[in-house]
């Protein structure tokens, strides 16, 4: 029991330090990449909180437990709104971006009302895995072709006080 108990402390400690380099990694990656950070923390936070979902979740399917899967999803993104957010806003307020209001979050809301729609037939098939992947992949298109054009309008921005400068 005290073995099972330290693994999972060190296990504590071992997330608590990964998330520390992955926030690094987060932010330096939008100040390279000159995007948004909501775009990275997306994109690779995103996708990497989602790894051990997603390996519960196949998992889950091959040995045929479906309900696992499922409520893995769903009680993660439950988690994730409530606990989560609702835990850091009491800690520290959370300012959200007008972007993120005109964009991310009915993203989201569409999403989940997809997911809801095809459940209704009481089972997720082939084609509607195909149309959520999908609904992922325009979403990170939009979200990618986004940052490009901030990234643009920064550059064009940058040669427009270059040019300024000069002329003064």
């Amino acid at each position: 029991m005290i073995g099972q108990c330290l693994i999972f402390i060190l296990g504590l400690m071992l997330l608590y330090w990964g998330s520390v380099i992955l926030i690094k990694g987060a932010v330096a990656s939008a100040i390279l990449f000159a995007v948004r950070p909501i775009i990275i923390a997306i994109i690779l936070v995103g996708f990497a909180t989602s790894v051990p979902e997603f390996f519960v979740s196949l998992t889950a399917i091959i040995k045929k437990s479906s309900t696992i899967s499922l409520g893995n999803i769903i009680g993660s993104n439950i988690i994730n709104i409530s606990l989560v957010l609702g835990i850091s806003a009491i800690i520290r307020p959370i300012n959200i971006n007008k972007k993120i209001i005109k964009f991310e979050l009915p993203y989201m809301f569409f999403s989940a009302l997809i997911f809801w729609f095809l459940c209704m037939d009481g089972m997720l098939g082939k084609g509607d895995g195909i149309i959520l992947v999908l609904i992922l992949f325009v979403f990170l298109f939009h979200g990618i072709k986004n940052a490009k054009i901030a990234q643009n309008s920064k550059k064009k921005k940058k040669k427009m006080i270059m040019l300024i400068k000069r002329k003064t």
